[in-house]
């Protein structure tokens, strides 16, 4: 009996972990996002401007845009040399942004939000010792949804505000109830959770001293999608002396976005922008990856010795980073169309350091490009303008290995390497 009773619990308490960016921070924030491999404090995506920077809601044309498309990305990556058999990504986007003005002062809102046509919210359950690749196998499958608001003075400055709102599990607790009648065992159970709502600050100001240029930063606050399991299961067995509750808390952030902070500056030349941009993220700040197993049974009253102890992993050591990147935007007009060519550059460096111990969270350097386009119709019958935009994006994970200290440690050394594909399209209409 006691056999069944810990494997009961061992099948569903293996540690959740996950720690990394939300999907729009690991791809960027739709096809322009895409293309411009997530270096958008400056260009022109007024339904993005929500969540890459919500003072550019007060420096539009002028006209109300809404719009959405379509993401897909396959994270094809190997780790220990096989197949990390990661789900690909797949989602829709949408935005709205409406500006207006009151005498010198121009002000904006938008929304934005990227909704998995999967999983709302994916909570992926495995060992902390297991092999995986910890930003791609939770993370990118996940709601995401902000809202800004914006005012500019003069052309000169302007200031944004926001909110990012994600949805967090949580479950109040999981009963159990095991009776081991001779010739078989029955077990029920009741489950009660809910989803209640995260919300982090964003905020953000622009400044244009001159016409050709823009300077800029924006901060992101942290936030934490955990899980809190209480359970309690209430064991009997006929005859003996078994006949007890066995309770166990089961505690851990399943995924994690760091706060981060974003500077950079873009210069116009005729029909160019160039941008560079450095974000900051505060990786430091998270002081777990997987889950706490916490018992809480009292022997005595069970009637029976169970071979059980907490489980505490480690403290993850994430390290801070910086991540440089560049993009570039070209317009010209054919006829009554307008094509814009878009391409970006970033270095994304791994938060994670070598797993030498218990842990087995893969990691490693991330060399992104993203290439895309816009076209534009600008024809003289429709006063509603139009776009279509399509991007691409590949991300290069550099090969890494790290070696364990102890060579019997679980999972031995771990490798990682690979490649991400992605792709998106997208369209926008303005009134």
């Amino acid at each position: 009996m006691r056999r069944v009773v810990i494997l009961a619990l061992a099948a569903l308490l293996l540690p959740v972990g996950s720690a990394s960016a939300d999907p729009t921070r690991l791809l960027g924030f739709g096809t322009r996002g895409m293309a411009h491999a997530g270096a958008m404090l400056h260009f022109d995506d007024p339904i993005a401007a929500a969540v890459n920077n919500p003072a550019m809601l007060a420096a539009t044309d002028g006209r109300p845009q809404i719009g959405g498309g379509y993401v897909f990305a396959r994270p094809k990556l190997d780790l220990n040399g096989a197949d990390a058999n990661l789900i690909n990504v797949r989602a829709f986007y949408g935005g709205l942004s409406v500006p207006f003005s009151v005498k010198e002062w121009d002000f904006g809102f938008g929304v934005s939000a990227h909704l998995p046509d999967q999983f709302l919210l994916r909570i992926h359950t495995v060992p902390a010792t297991q092999p995986r690749a910890v930003m791609w196998d939770a993370p990118p499958h996940r709601l995401v949804a902000n809202f800004a608001l914006a005012a500019r003075f003069k052309d000169l400055v302007a200031i944004g505000a926001g909110i990012s709102v994600f949805v967090k599990f949580e479950a109040e607790y999981l009963n159990f109830d095991i009776d081991a009648t001779p010739g078989r065992t029955r077990a029920t159970s009741s489950l009660d959770f809910r989803f209640p709502l995260l919300i982090a600050p964003v905020l953000s100001v622009l400044v244009t001293p001159t016409p050709w240029l823009r300077l800029s930063a924006r901060y992101t606050g942290d936030t934490e999608l955990s899980l809190a399991l209480p359970i309690v299961a209430q064991v009997r067995v006929p005859g003996t002396t078994v006949d007890g509750p066995i309770g166990l808390l089961f505690a851990g952030p399943s995924i994690y976005s760091p706060r981060e902070l974003a500077v950079g500056g873009s210069a116009d030349w005729k029909k160019l922008r160039v941008s560079a941009e450095l974000l900051f993220q505060n990786w430091k700040a998270l002081d777990a990856v997987s889950a706490r197993i916490i018992t809480q049974f009292d022997e005595s009253e069970i009637g029976v010795e169970v071979p059980a102890s907490d489980f505490v992993a480690p403290p993850p050591g994430y390290k801070n980073t910086f991540s440089p990147r560049v993009s570039g935007a070209y317009a010209f007009d054919v006829d009554v169309y307008t094509l814009v060519l878009r391409a970006g550059y970033s270095f994304v460096p791994t938060p994670v350091p070598a797993q030498r111990g218990l842990t087995n969270f893969a990691d490693s350097n991330r060399h992104v490009i993203g290439l895309g386009g816009t076209f534009e119709f600008n024809w003289d019958w429709l006063d509603l303008p139009f776009a279509l935009d399509a991007g691409v994006q590949f991300q290069r994970m550099t090969p890494r290995t790290s070696h364990k200290d102890d060579p019997l440690s679980p999972g031995g050394d771990l490798s990682i390497v690979g490649m991400v594909y992605a792709v998106s399209v997208g369209g926008r209409v303005s009134w």
